[in-house]
């Protein structure tokens, strides 16, 4: 089978072993893709590569071969798994792997690559690292991109005031039609100054930064209001300096890091996690933004266009139906 790896930030394509269901796993045909942030940072070096050799995060396809002892998949149940390997005609994952999941018959694949990793991290954001209440000011980074796209979305509908943070007029455009209250272009407008002056000098209740950077203690920390709260779930700009933690002191504010997978550490939390992403699919709650669609060749494309942040919505890869 054809597989992606990464050397000195190039895209390599070969051929390896096809996977074989062992005890308790499955073997997964990929159909869609779905191409993330991190994925770029692993072809470029700055995150580890697995070690398997073969990254991605993200695919939606087949069951083919269930292995011994596998009572919860069959042959041609969809899936869909946010798991390092999906850049690859076929993945295996164990039966109990929490971060694969069953494709409700209505949901297409195109849609739930579109949407599985950012829906789950963004709801997570929402409704466990703060549960997002009604008049509460919420200041979104990077709202054009996958996650902050569908963050906008969840703000607006429990009542929130969003303000979304982006870096060309045309992608404000988008955010303020997604329903953010407020949109900063952070190119032509003073982050800390703009949030000040829409809370009236007040601050946001909840900072969810996905960019972090040098930036970070100006554009985050500070923007807060009392008891005020920067849930840190990425680094798009990099690692931000060390914080001293003596500057939380005058608003009470508070740091807390995020990540997805350690909401989903065992099977009732990860399927409370899957069926609210699914509930929120079937009603037709979120907006869903392909950008742009790939072929597995042009991979390397799509994570230069990912990591130049030059995309809104979210990047597909699409497999060709080879065997």
């Amino acid at each position: 089978m054809l597989a992606a790896t990464s050397t000195d930030n190039k895209i390599n394509f070969v051929q390896v072993p096809r996977p074989v269901a062992t005890e308790n796993t499955i073997v997964v045909k990929n159909k869609v893709l779905g191409v993330n942030y991190v994925d770029s940072l692993q072809a470029r070096g700055i995150f580890p590569m697995p070690a398997s050799g073969t990254f991605g995060t993200e695919g939606a396809g087949v069951v083919v071969e269930v292995g011994k002892g596998v009572t919860d998949y069959k042959v041609g149940d969809r899936i869909i798994s946010f798991e390092n390997g999906s850049y690859a005609e076929y993945s295996i994952y164990h039966e109990f792997d929490l971060k694969a999941h069953k494709i409700p018959d209505n949901v297409s694949f195109e849609t739930i690559a579109t949407i599985a990793t950012q829906g789950l991290t963004a709801i997570t954001l929402v409704e466990s690292a703060y549960n997002v209440k009604k008049g509460d000011y919420v200041l979104i980074h990077a709202a054009a991109g996958g996650v902050g796209s569908i963050l906008v979305q969840l703000v607006h509908q429990k009542g929130g005031i969003a303000i979304g943070i982006t870096s060309s007029d045309e992608k404000a455009a988008f955010v303020k039609e997604l329903g953010a209250d407020h949109v900063i272009n952070y190119k032509s407008e003073n982050i800390l100054q703009r949030v000040l002056e829409i809370t009236k000098g007040e601050g946001v209740h909840l900072s969810l930064d996905s960019v972090g950077g040098a930036s970070f203690e100006e554009s985050s920390i500070q923007t807060l209001r009392y008891n005020g709260l920067v849930v840190s779930y990425g680094f798009a700009a990099g690692r931000p300096p060390p914080i001293e933690i003596s500057k939380l002191f005058p608003r009470n504010s508070s740091i807390q890091g995020s990540s997805v997978y350690h909401y989903m550490t065992n099977k009732e939390d990860a399927d409370k996690w899957w069926n609210r992403l699914f509930q929120l699919i079937d009603q037709g709650a979120l907006k869903t933004f392909v950008y742009k669609t790939y072929p597995f060749d042009r991979l390397g494309e799509a994570l230069d266009a990912i990591h130049g942040g030059q995309t809104r919505g979210k990047l597909l890869v699409e497999l060709c139906d080879s065997s």
